[in-house]
């Protein structure tokens, strides 16, 4: 948060949003992993 109140107070909106996109891809990643995790459990009870 501190990185994006910097961006902010410079008013450089690119780099923000750069940031917040690299943000919420490495949260799409974080999910699709833990995903990939409960289906291999999934598949080992079987």
């Amino acid at each position: 948060m501190a990185w994006f109140e910097k961006y902010k107070n410079e008013e450089l909106k690119d780099l923000m949003l750069i940031s917040s996109g690299k943000v919420m891809e490495m949260d799409h990643l974080i999910r699709q992993l833990k995903e990939m995790i409960k289906y291999k459990l999934k598949r080992k009870n079987y």
